[in-house]
């Protein structure tokens, strides 16, 4: 690692000590972007993709992202790996068993996490059902290698990774509220209370 990414850490973890958990989503929002699609580096524990083969025709899939990767990203890029394992292994359709996803926190201190998705792709020839290689790579690309989040949608990530890692159970994003949205209703509350009070 870096001196300057190292520096940028230490800063982070000194920011978030006495922060709300809201706070602190608005400041990971801001030091880190949704995983992109990369090789999992086990050793350093850098999020990505994955892959081992179960048999000759049936690869484990998996896709690890950092703590503002939503499920629904982290299902399309192992949608996506899959279909690139199916392009690298020259077949021309797949089958996906069901998704499982899991959020572990990983830095109390700093409020990390990670969520993975895992499935398991067997290679076919065409058949009903069936994805077909090119065409999910195709319908997927964009969405995989750009990230388009905002700073609020990654806030609301956050936030809701950070429940279901301590809930132990799946929290969607529009489940949570970031500060902006507090404040709002906040003032909205001030706002009604003052037109009940101005009635009376």
């Amino acid at each position: 690692m870096r001196i300057g990414g190292l520096i940028a850490l230490v800063l982070m973890g000194v920011s978030l000590a006495a922060c709300t958990i809201q706070d602190k989503a608005e400041v990971a929002a801001d030091f880190y972007k949704p995983t992109g699609y990369t090789e999992r580096a086990w050793l350093i524990g850098k999020p990505g993709y994955g892959d081992e083969e179960i048999d000759t025709d049936t690869q484990e899939i998996w896709f690890v992202g950092n703590s503002v990767t939503s499920r629904d990203r982290a299902k399309d890029m192992v949608v996506y790996h899959s279909a690139m394992v199916g392009r690298q292994r020259g077949a021309t359709h797949f089958v996906l068993s069901d998704i499982k996803f899991t959020t572990t926190c990983i830095q109390p201190q700093t409020y990390e996490s990670t969520v993975r998705a895992t499935t398991e792709a067997t290679y076919v020839s065409e058949r009903p059902g069936a994805f077909e290689v090119e065409s999910v790579l195709r319908m997927l690309e964009a969405k995989v290698l750009r990230s388009t989040s905002t700073s609020q949608e990654r806030q609301k990530i956050f936030l809701a990774n950070q429940a279901s890692c301590y809930n132990q159970r799946a929290v969607r994003p529009e489940q949570v509220r970031t500060n902006l949205e507090l404040e709002a209703e906040s003032q909205t509350g001030k706002t009604e209370s003052e037109k009940t009070g101005k009635s009376n």
